[in-house]
């Protein structure tokens, strides 16, 4: 699985920052892996990792992913279908954040740092905590990032499967997925995976601001 994220967000003719489209980001990962990936065919390289270490792996990149935009399914997930590649995105304030992998659905998940505390209360009473007892910014990422891997993101649950106590790498759940987070260094922000099966992790920056000429994709 390839990791990329950026910090800066996308702007329009006049300069403005813009929210960033999904496609945007995803178009971004993809031409970041592509452009990364220019060495014999079938070697690994271990690329920069941002997240301090915590997620290490190589990526295997004799197969990058099509430059052509992603379909996506009915349930919200995006995929190549022809090329077998799979991906999730995510943003939060002036964070992007895209998982690309040929190991099946993915989700990903960022989450700021800020108070929230009527919807963790909420998320809290979902994932059967204690009474008055609110979820963390850390659930609230994962929970995020496994509804996302299992197609179910934007619908409002009755009820959430608790999710495993924290520890380094990937953890398994109870449903049969497997989910891993940390904390971005400096950032105040949670990032948080979801997967079928745990997938090694390799985490590059994008470009500065994005692939040129990429302000106006739409979602």
């Amino acid at each position: 699985m390839v990791l990329s994220r950026t910090d800066r967000l996308p702007r329009d003719p006049f300069g403005r920052p813009t929210s960033p489209a999904g496609t945007y980001l995803m178009r971004s990962a993809v031409q970041q892996v592509r452009d990364g990936g220019t060495e014999g065919a079938g070697q690994s390289r271990r690329l920069p990792a941002p997240l301090g270490g915590a997620l290490p792996g190589e990526v295997r990149e004799s197969c990058p992913p099509p430059l052509h935009f992603p379909a996506r399914t009915p349930d919200g997930r995006w995929h190549w279908p022809a090329a077998g590649w799979y991906a999730s995105v995510s943003h939060s304030g002036a964070l992007g954040a895209v998982a690309l992998t040929r190991g099946g659905w993915v989700g990903i998940d960022v989450q700021d740092e800020v108070p929230r505390p009527h919807a963790l209360h909420r998320l809290g009473v979902l994932l059967g905590h204690p009474a008055g007892t609110p979820a963390s910014i850390r659930e609230w990422a994962e929970a995020e990032a496994l509804l996302k891997a299992q197609g179910r993101a934007g619908r409002r649950p009755a009820r959430l499967a608790p999710l495993p106590s924290w520890h380094p790498g990937w953890r398994p759940t109870v449903s049969g997925w497997w989910v891993c987070s940390v904390p971005l260094s400096g950032s105040g922000t949670r990032l948080a995976l979801a997967a079928r099966h745990p997938l090694p992790v390799a985490a590059q920056p994008f470009p500065s601001g994005g692939p040129p000429g990429q302000t106006d994709v739409p979602a």
